[in-house]
């Protein structure tokens, strides 16, 4: 994300310049991978375990889905358009994402870690027979 929130600074400083197509599908690919990360979530959440902590962070992280669902619309508006303010709001959409984003990723992989740490004990010292 900071990648391309970069590219499109760059893009933007130097108006000379053309804006790769790629970077305006890495938007698209950046939602994509967004949801299906949320997805992947939401599995793990209602299939092994059920924390309140857990399912917290991933209502949170839903927003950061929305997020990057409206700056990939916006890249799709700017392909129509080409207004740079648009680009502006990418830029400021993607470099929020990182930042925060990762603090949460961090906190959830923590607490995740721990859950599946304590189910794995749990189940290990069930004795079959």
């Amino acid at each position: 994300m900071q990648y391309v929130a970069n590219c499109i600074k760059n893009y933007i400083a130097n108006a000379n310049d053309k804006l790769d197509k790629n970077i305006l599908l890495s938007c698209l690919k950046i939602y994509e991978s967004h949801h299906l990360l949320l997805d992947m979530m939401c599995y793990f959440t209602k299939s092994i375990t059920r924390n309140t902590a857990i399912d917290e962070l991933v209502n949170n992280y839903r927003q950061f889905v929305q997020k990057a669902e409206i700056a990939y619309k916006l890249s799709e508006k700017y392909k129509i358009s080409q207004n740079i303010d648009i680009l502006n709001r990418i830029v400021d959409i993607y470099t929020y994402l990182y930042t925060e984003e990762k603090t949460l990723l961090w906190e959830l992989a923590s607490i995740t870690q721990t859950t599946y740490t304590y189910i794995g004990k749990f189940e290990n010292n069930i004795s079959i027979g």
